[in-house]
């Protein structure tokens, strides 16, 4: 009855955890772990974005390249933060009263919200993922479900319902993680399902789902050679 909150909850005992680990045993480890970590991930995927993925090289090799760009600047920011953080935190340093204690859970609580707002992102991405293979799966061609068999939605896209269902969640993550966006992933599911022709007909003359249809921008990506070819190999 709860699996959708299930996020949710983990959530919490995770950002619980982090406080009450900062509070025994202090905070500063745990920050430039996260700044290094943040930096690497963040990094990987700017270098990515702007230089590696146009490089004539397959995408698991492009892939390994940017892992490893990224783990390179984990390394280096990491180092730089542990000396910083250090002198900043350390008993005559200028923040020695946020290092443990109510301080320290304080602190605890910037890393551990926005380690779980990355978390949230990635569970986003990956529940419309599964989501649309979900899609896939009822658009195959000559593949007919018993109501017994018929695909569940997966846990990931519950888990997102779950989050996104929270005041003001789904439109911040609108901000930070576009791929994700309601209108966008329904269409793209949309899109798939219509690689069978019964349900095509079907939602073509279904009252909800014929004003779709019949909008110039949906005729238009039903007739866009390049849209049908990404959605004929499967290419979510």
């Amino acid at each position: 009855m709860y699996t959708e909150h299930l996020f949710l909850v983990l959530g919490v005992v995770f950002v619980v955890w982090f406080a009450v680990h900062a509070w025994k045993n202090g905070v500063v480890g745990m920050l430039w772990g996260f700044v290094g970590a943040l930096s690497g991930i963040v990094g990987g995927l700017v270098l990515y974005r702007l230089v590696i993925s146009g490089l004539a090289l397959s995408f698991g090799v492009k892939l390994s390249i940017a892992f490893v760009a990224g783990l390179i600047i984990y390394l280096v920011v990491r180092t730089i933060a542990k000396s910083v953080l250090l002198s900043l935190f350390e008993p005559d340093g200028a923040l020695s009263f946020l290092a443990a204690g109510f301080g320290g859970m304080l602190v605890s609580l910037v890393p551990s919200l926005i380690t779980v707002a990355i978390l949230a992102m990635g569970l986003r991405v990956g529940g419309t993922l599964i989501e649309l293979r979900r899609y896939e799966l009822l658009a195959t061609p000559n593949r007919d479900f018993l109501a017994k068999n018929y695909p569940k939605p997966p846990l990931f896209s519950q888990w997102r319902d779950g989050l996104e269902s929270l005041p003001g969640v789904r439109d911040g993550l609108d901000l930070v993680e576009p791929t994700g966006r309601v209108a966008d992933r329904n269409l793209a599911g949309l899109l798939i399902i219509t690689k069978k022709p019964p349900l095509l007909r079907h939602l073509s003359e279904n009252p909800e789902s014929k004003p779709i249809f019949e909008t110039p921008v949906f005729k238009r990506l039903m007739a866009s050679e390049e849209v049908q070819a990404i959605n004929a190999k499967g290419d979510r």
